[in-house]
């Protein structure tokens, strides 16, 4: 009913989500707090976040400005204008587009790492139905 529903009203376009406004929505928005979630979950919050790598990032982003740094004298470039030029890049992209272009990046040379956003987002969505939050949108 509600998929066929959504369906004539347009809302279900491939992938795309619901907009969050109350004549969509079939209840209001739920707020879970912490320690509300760990009372109804049984786990502890440290249990539902991801596993630290951030050792894995550190060692790659020195392996990225070793590289660089040998790059950039191979090609008889400066290299402590190459690394901070990076630098910029990576923090435009940041601050720019969320990220986006170094994540697509990252998921052409890996494509492992599409399979597991993808599971953590399905975690998310999953643990939201069950604690009866309205599901507001996905993408």
């Amino acid at each position: 009913y509600l998929y066929s529903t959504f369906r004539k009203r347009g809302l279900l376009r491939g992938f795309g989500c619901t907009p969050a406004t109350p004549e969509y929505l079939p209840v209001e928005t739920k707020l879970i707090d912490v320690p509300s979630l760990e009372r109804l979950t049984g786990l502890e919050l440290k249990a539902l976040t991801p596993r630290g790598s951030q050792f894995t990032w550190q060692v790659a982003g020195l392996a990225v400005c070793a590289g660089e740094y040998v790059i950039a004298q191979q090609l008889g470039l400066d290299p402590m204008t190459v690394i901070p030029a990076t630098a910029a890049v990576f923090l435009a992209d940041r601050l720019v587009a969320q990220g986006a272009v170094f994540e697509s990046v990252y998921r052409f040379f890996f494509p492992a790492y599409k399979q597991k956003v993808v599971q953590h987002e399905a975690g998310h969505f999953l643990i939201a139905y069950l604690l009866g939050c309205p599901i507001q949108g996905f993408f």
